[in-house]
C-alpha cells in the first residue's frame, strides 16, 4: 500500500477540506490522518509516502523536536511543516534545523502560501520568507541534540511530580549546579523557556504520564507497605541483601527518600528506556 502524500493534522473535522486544498495544488493520492507517535510511524511504514505535510501545532511547541525524531527514523522522507494558525516565529526555524525540508505559513497570505505549495510540488524546498530571514541571519545552524540522558529523564519525572530543585538535589544526591544544568539542557532540547513549559510539554509528548505521578505524602506508616516499598524489597532480594518485609517496615521512615527515588528510576527504566 502506497500513498503519494500523507497529511497530518489534529483537526479531524477539517481533514477532508485540507485534502481538497492540497489536491487542488496538484498533489494527488493524499491520505489524511491524526495519528501520532508510534501510530504515525506505523502508518508511514505502511503507506511509504513520497512526502508528508504536518501541522505546525500537531505536537504543540514540541513539534520541532518530534520532527527530529521522525527524521531520524525516516531520513529520506521529505517533511514539510504547514502552519495554518499562529506559531511562535522564533520557533519556526527549528522545524528546518530538525530535518524538515520546507515550511509554509498560511499567515503569509494566500498567494505566498500557494507559491510555497507550488515550489514543493515541483520538487523544490520552500521556507516562509520571515522564517528564512531568521535562518539566514545565523552564522551557522545550531546543533539539535535529541539525546536525553537517563539522569535528565529522572530530573524531568521528579519535576513533573512537583519536586523542588532542592528536593531533586537531595533525592539524586547531586549538586544544585547539576540540577540547574540538567533543567537548562532539557529546556534547550525542547525549546522551552520555563519549568512550567517543560512540564506542559512532557505531558503533551507523553514523556510523563498519569501513572508516573505520586503526590502522596504519608507521615505515618500504613498497615500495609506501599507499592514502592514492595519494589524496594524485591530489588534488595535480587541484590542478595536479605531484607525482609518486617525489616523494610521498621526502616521505612529512614529509607523513604531512597526507596521513592528507586521507584521513580524503576518507572523510568520500564517506560522510557
Amino acid at each position: 500500500m502506497r500513498s503519494e502524500i500523507l497529511l497530518i493534522s489534529r483537526y479531524v473535522n477539517l481533514l477532508p477540506w485540507y485534502k481538497e486544498v492540497f489536491e487542488k495544488a496538484g498533489f494527488f493520492d493524499v491520505t489524511v490522518t491524526d495519528r501520532d507517535k508510534d501510530g504515525l510511524n506505523m502508518l508511514i511504514n505502511d503507506l511509504k509516502p513520497r512526502g508528508i505535510f504536518i501541522a505546525s501545532n500537531f505536537y504543540s511547541i514540541g513539534t520541532p523536536y518530534m520532527i527530529g525524531l521522525l527524521h531520524e527514523l525516516f531520513p529520506k522522507l521529505n517533511i514539510t511543516v504547514v502552519s495554518a494558525e499562529y506559531y511562535p516565529e522564533e520557533l519556526a526555524p527549528w522545524f528546518i534545523f530538525h530535518g524538515a525540508k520546507s515550511y509554509v505559513n498560511f499567515l503569509d497570505g494566500v498567494d505566498e502560501f500557494k507559491n510555497g505549495l507550488k515550489q514543493i510540488y515541483y520538487g523544490e524546498n520552500y521556507i516562509s520568507p520571515e522564517t528564512k530571514l531568521l535562518i539566514d541571519s545565523l552564522d551557522e545552524w545550531p546543533d539539535c541534540n535529541l539525546k536525553i540522558t537517563r539522569r535528565q529523564r529522572e530530573v524531568l519525572l521528579m519535576l513533573c511530580n512537583a519536586y523542588s530543585k532542592e528536593k531533586i538535589q537531595n533525592e539524586l544526591q547531586i549538586s544544585e549546579y547539576t540540577v540547574h544544568y540538567h533543567l537548562k539542557e532539557l529546556m534547550k532540547i525542547f525549546h522551552v523557556h520555563s519549568k512550567e513549559e517543560l512540564i506542559k510539554l512532557a505531558f503533551c509528548l507523553d514523556l510523563v504520564i498519569k501513572k508516573h505521578l505520586d503526590f502522596s505524602v504519608s507521615k505515618e506508616m500504613n498497615k500495609n507497605l506501599p507499592d514502592w516499598a514492595k519494589v524496594q524489597i524485591k530489588m534488595n532480594r535480587e541484590k542478595g541483601t536479605g531484607i525482609s518485609e518486617q525489616g523494610a517496615g521498621n526502616s521505612w521512615k529512614k529509607t523513604k527518600g531512597k526507596i521513592h527515588s528507586d521507584l521513580q528510576i524503576t518507572n523510568i527504566k520500564e517506560n522510557f528506556l
